[in-house]
């Protein structure tokens, strides 16, 4: 891959430091009739797009209330109300931005904004095997009527995507020490000798994460009881305006790190085709269909965020999801600024929008995904037994 000089430095800039994207549990009633509806308990893993209230908000456009019943729903929360579960509440909370974080008995939202398959403090609630064990510790084991969904790889992604970009610009250690912790530091040496650009380091690491997320799967969830997974994808982080503002018409990057996304998610595939208990829930082609067919899901204007801009780095525009509420959002979009990806005036509403922030949906983005998500659940026969 060919990069300029002037491609580097600003693209490093904008991603070093812009890159920051759960699993639910359906458990409920036993019946002794067969396709009957159940009323399931629902447990939820991985970071931002599942987090239900950490930080004492959620990771969208805030409602009349930033968390509880009539909060606006994420996607977890949009298939339990969907399928007459009670609304999972933050079992990890934090007052302090995750210095520290208390336990709450009873809630079954594990995760945590800012997640992470790998994550570099290994007891972190953000470490998705430190949810998983939590769940474990806090649940027990799980029944037949138990829904798993998990969503959790977006951050891994833009971590490396982030790393890789210092590393083009000639600052190789973090992207060498990120990629050995998973490859093992001779195989990623191995890999440098024979392609010095890192582009190959990038599509291997991508692949063995896939393989790691089986494993922490595989022995911390369907091995202690679990029968019914959804499993999130990877979502597809080039046309989120965080990176779309980074690449601009840099269509090669683009590209190099759509195949980096691709490959966690083939093996993904791959590895869990075998495995009756887990869905696979297409996250990458529906973010796909939501940039290349917005009229899909009616959708006006899926490539600028809806909320108000809190300030600048060297990322582009910074948003504050805390204060953004329904009100302010609409107000700012009725303003008729002009958006910093479209380049064009933003009109309507923010049902009109993908996007709250630049990274994370608004709460119609994460109705879809939820509906989406039910269809596969209803497919698979997991809503009834």
């Amino acid at each position: 891959m060919v990069m300029t000089a002037k491609f580097n430095r600003q693209l490093g800039k904008r991603l070093i430091a812009s890159f920051a994207t759960a699993s639910l549990f359906l458990a409920g009633c036993s019946s002794d009739s067969t396709d009957t509806k159940v009323t399931p308990r629902v447990v939820v893993f991985g970071e931002s797009l599942v987090d239900v209230g950490t930080f004492g908000y959620k990771y969208t456009i805030q409602g009349s209330v930033k968390t509880g019943a009539s909060s606006n729903k994420v996607f977890p929360e949009v298939i339990a109300a969907s399928l007459g579960a009670n609304q999972p509440c933050a079992y990890f909370r934090s007052s302090d931005d995750g210095t520290s974080y208390t336990n709450t008995t009873g809630c079954t939202g594990f995760g945590v904004g800012g997640g992470r398959i790998l994550h570099p403090l290994a007891t972190s609630p953000k470490s998705l095997p430190v949810q998983f064990d939590a769940a474990t510790s806090a649940i027990g084991s799980y029944t037949n009527d138990d829904l798993v969904v998990i969503s959790i790889s977006g951050n891994d992604g833009a971590d490396l995507i982030g790393a890789y970009f210092a590393f083009a610009q000639g600052s190789r250690e973090g992207f060498i020490a990120l990629t050995s912790n998973l490859l093992g530091s001779s195989a990623v040496t191995a890999l440098l000798n024979t392609d010095p650009t890192g582009a190959a380091v990038g599509g291997v690491y991508m692949t063995a994460l896939a393989t790691k997320t089986y494993d922490l799967v595989k022995t911390k969830v369907l091995d202690k009881g679990a029968n019914k997974v959804l499993l999130a994808n990877s979502p597809k982080l080039t046309v989120t305006p965080r990176l779309a503002i980074a690449l601009g018409q840099q269509q090669a990057a683009a590209l190099l790190f759509d195949t980096w996304v691709k490959a966690y998610n083939a093996q993904l595939a791959v590895k869990f085709a075998p495995e009756p208990r887990v869905a696979i829930f297409d996250l990458y082609a529906l973010t796909d269909t939501f940039a290349t067919s917005p009229g899909t899901y009616n959708f006006t204007n899926w490539r600028d965020a809806s909320c108000p801009p809190a300030g600048a780095d060297a990322s582009g525009p910074t948003y504050n999801l805390e204060r953004c509420t329904e009100a302010a959002a609409n107000d700012y979009i009725a303003s008729g600024p002009t958006g910093p990806i479209s380049g064009t005036k933003l009109t309507g509403s923010i049902t009109g929008f993908v996007y709250s922030d630049n990274f994370h949906p608004t709460p119609r983005g994460h109705e879809i995904a939820g509906q989406v998500a039910l269809d596969l659940i209803n497919a698979k026969g997991w809503a009834t037994r």
